[in-house]
């Protein structure tokens, strides 16, 4: 079991230290993380517990890399399409890599007005504007 540090014999060291008339500020900060430390002792020595809302916790929306909608309701799994790698090695990152050849996955057309009689190409800054255009 764990020994409660005195947390009155330190501030009776403390008011005795001088600290209060030569670094007042620094005296307040130590005063003030004793009090907070009393404070915490008391609570958790009257047997309050923390208690989690763990509904608030379950409907947030996650993106998980397995199928956790039993547990997270609103969860979504995430899934790599074609050409495309999930990397998991790295601890709290997901790196996302394309892997295959971009001509397989689709092409680049210019953007046009869509008028079949007479196409106009819509430029932005003097460059057309190109957008891709995936395979069926």
């Amino acid at each position: 079991m764990a020994v409660s540090p005195d947390l009155d014999r330190l501030k009776s060291q403390l008011l005795t230290s001088g600290l209060q008339q030569t670094n007042n500020p620094l005296y307040q900060v130590i005063n003030q993380l004793i009090n907070s430390i009393k404070q915490l002792q008391a609570f958790t020595s009257s047997g309050s517990s923390i208690t989690l809302d763990l509904t608030a916790i379950k409907n947030k929306t996650y993106w998980t890399e397995l199928n956790e909608s039993a547990f997270l309701s609103v969860s979504r799994q995430v899934f790599a399409g074609t050409g495309i790698t999930l990397d998991y090695s790295v601890d709290g990152k997901v790196i996302i890599s394309v892997n295959a050849d971009i001509s397989e996955l689709g092409y680049w057309a210019p953007l046009t007005d869509g008028d079949s009689i007479e196409t106009d190409l819509i430029f932005a800054d003097a460059e057309a504007i190109m957008i891709f255009v995936p395979t069926p």
